[in-house]
């Protein structure tokens, strides 16, 4: 079981998202889950949410759609208020890797608010654009290797044609 510190906007919906996102964790993978602990708020209208999963391929991707759906819900919001997230392309961000052990999975305004995110941050954040844009793409996960410490994935961002993008590597990840 690994616990993972979602950064979410304070408001309805991102809590909305994670609460219906904890409560098929649970029914998907009953008895593997730990616990979700809400925590109060944090700097920029932010909170943070720890949610305690199985290392599963399928518990991170139901994490990955809820924190591209947050993202969605969060760049759609400061548009319509005139304050848009700028592209994951457009230089205000940079890949910067976790330490082993540690999970913050970023929305867009923990991401921006830092300028730096790892692989799911970003890829997340991408998805989200992409699909604000009308391309049905989604964040995924891929295998890259297994030692005595643990799994090791890395996330991407599916296109509708099968394509995968990694957006990661232009952000400074060395492949």
């Amino acid at each position: 079981m690994i616990p993972i510190v979602f950064e979410v906007p304070a408001g309805p919906v991102p809590r909305e998202v994670l609460a219906d996102t904890w409560r098929w964790l649970r029914e998907s993978f009953p008895g593997e889950c730990g616990r979700m602990i809400e925590e109060s708020p944090v700097d920029g209208g932010l909170y943070r949410a720890t949610l305690e999963i199985p290392v599963r391929e399928g518990a991170y991707l139901l994490l990955l759609d809820a924190l591209t759906a947050i993202n969605v819900w969060t760049r759609e919001r400061a548009s319509i208020h005139g304050y848009p997230f700028p592209s994951v392309y457009d230089g205000a961000l940079t890949y910067e890797q976790e330490p082993p052990g540690f999970e913050i999975w970023a929305t867009t305004p923990a991401l921006y608010a830092r300028g730096v995110g790892d692989c799911e941050d970003i890829a997340a954040d991408r998805a989200a654009e992409l699909q604000l844009a009308g391309i049905p793409a989604r964040a995924v996960i891929r295998l890259e290797h297994r030692t005595a410490e643990g799994t090791f994935w890395h996330v991407l961002v599916k296109h509708p044609d099968g394509t995968l993008e990694d957006p990661c590597i232009a952000l400074g990840m060395r492949s």
